[in-house]
């Protein structure tokens, strides 16, 4: 797969945009024990792609490196595209953690915030293994209206 098929969208928070969605491919580089599907994983900073199948230790190290108005995403790539499945923190200037996921549709977008870096690290790595408890730590809210299209009424 060339890297012509992935492209990386702008980041919403909120319905605020991040990043302009440009920004060139690093070299490959395994994911090791993470995922055992064929989905790869792209992080980036919300303006481009930082890592293509990121491992553990440089997702921990990216969302321990947040500083105020920082993003992380970390988003499941499959053969049938990108954009709807991916999980990504802001580093608010209240010096809080709004961590969002999206379960593959904007009506399956959820938003939570915290103060606990430890815990968006257990989060998202959780996501990215695919453990089935990885969000049980948060009180969640659904935001998808955030996302929906205005239809002139």
């Amino acid at each position: 797969m060339g890297d012509e098929g992935v492209a990386v969208a702008p980041a919403q928070f909120g319905g605020e945009v991040f990043g302009d969605g440009d920004g060139a491919f690093p070299d490959y580089e395994a994911v090791s024990g993470m995922r055992d599907d064929p989905d790869m994983l792209v992080m980036s900073d919300g303006a481009r792609v930082v890592d293509r199948r990121p491992t553990k230790p440089k997702i921990s190290a990216a969302i321990a490196n947040l500083q105020r108005g920082d993003i992380v995403i970390v988003e499941r790539v499959g053969d049938e595209g990108s954009g709807d499945w991916y999980v990504q923190v802001l580093m608010r200037e209240d010096n809080t953690f709004q961590l969002e996921y999206r379960d593959g549709a904007p009506a399956e977008h959820y938003q939570t915030r915290t103060v606990s870096r430890e815990k968006v690290v257990a989060a998202v790595l959780g996501w990215v293994k695919g453990e089935p408890g990885w969000k049980v730590s948060f009180m969640w809210n659904n935001i998808a209206s955030c996302f929906e299209a205005s239809d002139g009424s």
